[in-house]
């Protein structure tokens, strides 16, 4: 299995995650699996190249046609639609000590959602609808992939294909709620890709098994290393971690 991961520079306007916690990763990755590519564009290659982060293989990676670069999973989906051996992306926050067990379809965590009202207006959005009120099931995609690297590229691609034909209704969405790139990313990456999988007979497994991500990040030692918004790990510790690692 290698690893990859996307730097799809677009999708932020440049604002990735800090260099040091890509160096960690790319660290760490490189020490598990030996084996890491990167997929990125014009300006995530720019950054790549700045941060000192050396991968075996770049490949180039187009921004959507239709003006999706605000819904920042279209770039990993991308890159998982051109898969075709056992993979693992990984984001760059996430830091994989362990290499994860041979399965068909790996995720970071299963998460269970609870929303509605201005939620449910992205349901019209996309081709299913949970019932309002019902907890959703979705999968983190921190880390993603697994042996089934045919039929993930498959989903990954379909989704992509939606957003993209759907884009217009898609776009006019995202002004909506200033969580709406979220929404969107979950509804496609977490909620939707998964769901495809399911239909194909491809079940998802956690690399977390507890559901109790934030804990798990702590305890597995900056697993998915977050800004003090999202976790109780800080900038100084991953300093500290590097200062050790690096």
């Amino acid at each position: 299995m290698k690893a990859i991961q996307t730097l799809w520079g677009a999708a932020t306007g440049g604002h990735t995650q800090p260099p040091l916690m890509w160096q960690l990763s790319l660290h760490f990755l490189r020490r598990t699996f030996g084996r890491v590519e990167l997929y990125a564009d014009a300006q995530g290659r720019a950054f790549a190249k700045g941060a000192g982060l050396v991968y075996d293989t770049v490949h180039e990676l187009p921004p959507p046609r239709t003006g999706l670069e605000r819904v920042w999973s279209v770039g990993k989906l991308l890159a998982a639609a051109q898969q075709s051996e056992p993979f693992l992306h990984v984001d760059g926050d996430a830091f994989v000590r362990k290499a994860p067990e041979a399965a068909a379809f790996i995720v970071q965590n299963e998460e269970h959602w609870h929303h509605g009202g201005d939620f449910y207006q992205w349901w019209d959005a996309v081709p299913f609808r949970p019932v309002q009120g019902a907890p959703i099931v979705s999968y983190c995609f921190g880390i993603f992939g697994g042996m089934a690297a045919t039929e993930i590229a498959t989903a990954c691609r379909q989704a992509v294909d939606f957003m993209e034909a759907h884009a217009a209704k898609m776009i006019a969405l995202l002004d909506t709620h200033p969580c709406a790139p979220l929404l969107a990313t979950c509804l496609v990456e977490q909620i939707w890709v998964p769901m495809l999988l399911k239909e194909a007979g491809i079940t998802p497994t956690p690399y977390l098994r507890s559901g109790r991500l934030w804990d798990d990040a702590v305890s597995k030692k900056f697993f998915h290393a977050m800004d003090g918004k999202r976790s109780a790990l800080v900038q100084d510790q991953v300093q500290a971690l590097a200062q050790h690692t690096l």
